[in-house]
């Protein structure tokens, strides 16, 4: 495929905004080694003439960058170390059949999932002529002030992941594939977590899909049965702290989850053992251990741990599974909604699961997984799921 650049440019706030340093939290700063993170938007033709006209879009960013200023910001160490970089990319894509590739990048530091979807969707309200019913919540040393004077609790999912015990040659090539997850399928992973009654805990979709994905996952790469492997998650700590944060807060709110267990285990042992694993690390997430985790975080030089997993940690054997409960599919810019939604690129050992565009209780699973390992797990994913385990 070839690409042709017709032009780019510069689009700066519509009116003059705050000169002014704003002051990011622990939880920003653990993001700076993240850098940008790639989504992409896909639009089907809807053959208006002005379908993703380039001027709409520039005005309608233009304008929504006003209140939403930090976006049209640089990171910057002190006055005399500010970055020239955007923190804000955006690629628009014309192809031959009419329809629109929408890239849009943001630095972690700027915007967790949440913020970054609020920013994206306001900008779509913008160029249909509506003014967000959201407005950005800009002060971030909110967060600061709940942090307590120490840690309380033992973080340990911050702690190294495990390693290979074998060793194994890397980097190998990376194969992604796409699953759609109908309600059938999750009925009958539902069945089999709730089979001859030993429990009477309601765990959520999220909880048994997840636990699915991890025992096909490390099938797949075929880990020995003593081999450690690692789940990690992400919890947006927005409602879960006390009180909670401010409506529209943006800037990183997520913390780490995360449960180990060895790979013998999770291959065999009955899947609501798993499930439950996955249930008691989620559900520990609280406002306590969220500020524990914060008072940790603040101790820790920032070379050492991130916020969220990088991508070497979630490599064989470990794995990082994250659901992406955002208004993901509201980026209406006049057009119509995206009939497609993802992240631009996926490492080794990460999995997406998505909503269906079509709210029809569907979702989209995306796998990041070594090429030679992701045959098998294609098989295991969706055998299990027709075959009721």
């Amino acid at each position: 495929m070839k690409i042709y650049i017709k032009g780019s440019t510069t689009v700066c706030p519509a009116q003059d905004t705050p000169s002014q340093r704003l002051w990011i939290s622990t939880l920003d700063l653990r993001m700076m080694q993240r850098k940008h993170v790639p989504l992409m938007y896909f639009y089907k033709p809807t053959g208006s003439s002005d379908f993703f006209q380039a001027q709409v879009l520039k005005e309608a960013l233009s304008k929504i960058l006003v209140p939403f200023y930090p976006v049209a910001g640089r990171l910057g160490r002190d006055e005399s170390d500010i970055s020239s970089y955007p923190l804000l990319l955006i690629q628009v894509t014309t192809f031959k059949c009419g329809g629109i590739s929408l890239g849009i990048q943001t630095h972690h530091a700027l915007a967790d999932g949440t913020s970054a979807l609020h920013f994206i969707n306001s900008w779509s309200d913008m160029a249909r002529g509506q003014f967000p019913n959201v407005s950005p919540f800009l002060d971030r040393t909110v967060l600061h002030s709940l942090v307590p004077p120490a840690p309380s609790f033992r973080h340990v999912e911050y702690d190294s992941c495990p390693s290979m015990i074998t060793p194994i040659s890397f980097p190998g090539s990376l194969s992604t594939s796409v699953f759609k997850i109908t309600q059938d399928h999750l009925n009958n992973l539902k069945a089999k977590c709730y089979k001859n009654g030993t429990t009477t805990t309601k765990y959520s979709t999220y909880n048994i899909l997840a636990a699915h994905v991890w025992r096909c996952v490390s099938k797949a790469r075929c880990l020995l049965h003593n081999q450690a492997t690692k789940l990690s998650m992400t919890v947006n700590g927005r409602p879960r702290l006390r009180p909670p944060l401010p409506s529209g807060y943006f800037g990183n709110a997520i913390f780490r989850a995360s449960t180990i267990a060895l790979s013998g285990d999770i291959q065999t042992e009955p899947l609501v053992n798993t499930v439950e694993r996955i249930h008691t690390a989620l559900n520990q997430m609280d406002d306590p251990y969220l500020k524990s985790a914060l008072a940790y975080l603040e101790k820790v030089p920032l070379n050492q741990i991130s916020s969220s997993p990088s991508d070497h940690e979630q490599q064989c054997p470990n794995v990082f599974i994250n659901s992406w409960r955002f208004p993901i599919h509201d980026a209406d810019f006049g057009w119509g909604h995206p009939i497609f939604i993802g992240r631009g690129s996926i490492g080794e050992g990460w999995i997406y699961i998505l909503p269906s565009p079509t709210d029809d209780g569907t979702w989209t699973l995306i796998a990041g997984l070594e090429t030679s390992h992701m045959k098998l797990f294609q098989q295991l994913i969706c055998h299990k799921l027709i075959c009721n385990l």
